[in-house]
């Protein structure tokens, strides 16, 4: 199987590994998603866990952030999705056989839940369902978490470039 997936994504393994421009737009486009995804989640996790109060959080316009970025973190997922795979085609060999990059592909997972989890608590929030408090410290427990996921995929993709 391994095989003919090599096979099948050799002519663009030939055309990244032969240019400087394809394979600077492609790692373009991941960063710039990372940056746009990423800083968009990380800033929207350090309103949380600035804001002082639940009343805070609303008051200054946190919530509303949140509810606000998931379309610009779900983007720049998609966007750091397809030129992942664009990456990894283009030297499947190295990568499917990297500790590291099935690490780096199961904290994108476990990032993906994490904010399903945010999503629910900050229906919580806006809703009133459940209890405020208990949806806020979840909140905040998760932002946290998504925190370290991002890092931590940042990190993972470096060590796999100097793999």
């Amino acid at each position: 199987m391994v095989a003919w997936l090599i096979e099948f994504f050799a002519p663009w393994a030939k055309l990244y590994g032969d240019s400087k421009v394809v394979p600077t737009v492609v790692a373009f486009a991941h960063v710039s998603a990372l940056v746009w995804g990423g800083g968009r989640a990380v800033a929207a996790d350090l309103l949380a866990l600035r804001a002082p109060s639940l009343e805070g959080y609303r008051a200054t316009g946190g919530l509303r952030f949140l509810v606000e970025s998931h379309r610009d973190v779900l983007l720049g997922l998609s966007i750091a999705a397809i030129s992942g795979i664009a990456q990894s085609t283009a030297d499947l060999e190295h990568f499917l056989s990297s500790r590291l990059y099935f690490a780096k592909l199961a904290v994108v997972f476990v990032l993906l839940v994490n904010g399903a989890f945010i999503k629910r608590y900050e229906t919580c929030l806006q809703t009133g369902t459940g209890t405020g408090e208990g949806s806020w410290r979840g909140t905040r427990r998760h932002a946290v978490i998504s925190m370290v996921l991002w890092f931590s995929a940042v990190l993972l993709g470096l060590s796999l470039v100097n793999e």
